[in-house]
């Protein structure tokens, strides 16, 4: 008697939770496809259809030409993409793949015109299979989505403490020298995107595109985190300042960046999850940066600490070289030294810039 009494309130309580779950796989069913159209109606303010675009005639005479722009939501985007990092490609293999890829890694569409041009910043140092499978994955993806881009990659020359800031910002600063991008695109060689509903484009705000990331279970790990892919556009890149430039090692110039990001009046945007989803490839970690606990405690320095003070740090461009699927940027950065500190940058007065 008593094992039947205590029964019914378990059966009674495990029947609701089916019940609930039910309820909500179907809801989530029903309202998936809002919820991308909403995400991506927000981040997408250009509602034109057409642009004038400025055509030399063979007299010498200009006249504006209209021409239709691409989709904002291409019909080619299928959503959630296989990704498997098993197989190994060489780079020919994945070149003969995208043969309408430029030298350079550049391509852009020829029925319509690009909403925005976009930069893809890599950067890199002895991590060529992960290269390998990124550009295997990235270059179909970008086209599908109808961008007029390029991939560049920027390497650290030498076997010297990593600085992703500084070569991140050394490549901002280089490729506009090449052409006047409108978003850049920071990438992790390391992360795949698994979704090409995940537009590699700039919006109003700052926008951290890899919130899920298998490897953490898919799931953001703290609010204020933008690492691994984030998209900034020339603007806010300006009004950031860069990416700092004093950290030197692994960890911690994404988190002074966010704030960077919030202290300039901005926000931080990002796609829901099961559409900012992430492989991410194993590696071994870089050095952890020693003093990256002193620097983020006076992340306020950043006025003085970014773009306008590139001038002032020792590094060369040792070759800009366009490869078959990608410009390869090579900079020698140098080594940390007394001046690179953060009690040598603390009173460096600001530098006037003029990159929008």
């Amino acid at each position: 008697m008593k094992r039947n009494v205590i029964r019914k309130p378990i059966t009674t309580i495990l029947l609701v939770c089916v019940v609930v779950v039910a309820v909500a796989c179907l809801v989530y069913t029903l309202t998936a496809d809002n919820v991308v159209e909403n995400y991506l109606d927000n981040e997408n303010e250009d509602k034109r259809e057409f642009v004038f675009i400025s055509t030399k005639l063979d007299n010498g005479s200009s006249v504006a030409v209209k021409k239709k722009l691409c989709l904002k939501y291409p019909l080619g985007l299928g959503g959630v993409m296989t990704v498997s990092t098993r197989e190994e490609h060489t780079i020919d293999q994945i070149a003969s793949r995208n043969p309408e890829v430029l030298l350079g890694g550049r391509w852009k569409p020829t029925t319509c015109v690009a909403r925005q041009k976009v930069a893809i910043i890599i950067p890199y140092r002895d991590r060529w299979p992960h290269l390998l499978m990124l550009l295997k994955y990235l270059h179909p993806f970008l086209q599908r989505q109808q961008l007029d881009y390029r991939i560049v990659v920027v390497e650290q020359a030498w076997n010297h403490v990593f600085n992703k800031g500084r070569i991140m910002n050394i490549a901002f600063d280089e490729v506009l020298k090449m052409e006047k991008y409108d978003c850049f695109i920071y990438h992790d060689v390391d992360l795949i995107p698994e979704s090409d509903l995940n537009l590699y484009t700039c919006g109003s705000q700052p926008r951290h595109l890899s919130p899920a990331i298998d490897q953490m279970r898919y799931v953001l790990m703290y609010k204020r985190l933008v690492g691994g892919v984030l998209a900034l556009s020339r603007t806010h890149n300006v009004q950031v300042n860069g990416y700092s430039n004093l950290y030197w090692g692994w960890g911690a110039e994404d988190d002074d960046m966010s704030s960077r990001i919030f202290d300039a009046g901005m926000l931080i945007k990002r796609p829901p999850n099961h559409i900012g989803r992430y492989k991410m490839m194993s590696h071994k970690k870089r050095e952890a940066a020693h003093n990256r606990m002193d620097l983020l405690v006076k992340w306020r320095r950043w006025r003085n600490d970014g773009l306008n003070t590139l001038k002032g740090l020792n590094y060369s461009i040792l070759f800009t070289k366009e490869e078959r699927l990608y410009t390869n940027i090579t900079v020698d950065i140098g080594l940390p030294h007394l001046s690179n500190t953060l009690k040598g940058h603390e009173n460096i007065a600001a530098i006037r810039w003029n990159w929008v």
